[in-house]
């Protein structure tokens, strides 16, 4: 896979932190991104 360049990984983690917070106000969401990030660290550690 290729890496991110560090503005790429800075946006990216924005996006992120963005939709972090932004799911705060609907819990349920928030439950599925959580077990989603939770699945893309798993798949990321078997690089």
């Amino acid at each position: 896979m290729k890496s991110l360049s560090p503005d790429q990984d800075k946006l990216h983690k924005n996006i992120l932190r963005d939709r972090f917070l932004s799911s705060f106000k609907q819990p349920g969401r928030f439950r599925a991104e959580l077990e989603k990030v939770k699945l893309m660290q798993k798949e990321k550690g078997h690089e």
